[in-house]
């Protein structure tokens, strides 16, 4: 699994903000804690190591936006939750 996590911290604008990033990892990868929510890209997943999320649907903006949110608060959960076992 190849997860990125970088803080910046604007000095000369004084904006924090943070910049997540997760790559395609295949089923038999397994997270140290838990099931994170994960979209399976093709093929099946025999393994069970994720919760297969389904993928988002074409709707109204106000929702969709609503329900990335929800998500990327639990990705950004799970991640935080694998950290701490490293």
């Amino acid at each position: 699994m190849d997860v990125s996590l970088r803080w910046y911290h604007r000095l000369d604008i004084g904006v924090q903000y943070f910049d997540l990033c997760v790559r395609f990892v295949t089923p038999e990868a397994r997270p140290q804690s838990g099931r994170p929510p994960a979209v399976l890209a093709r093929g099946h997943d025999s393994f069970n190591h994720f919760h297969l999320a389904t993928p988002p649907e074409e709707g109204d903006p106000e929702q969709a936006l609503a329900e990335m949110k929800r998500s990327a608060a639990l990705h950004f959960e799970a991640m935080l939750q694998n950290l701490r076992l490293v």
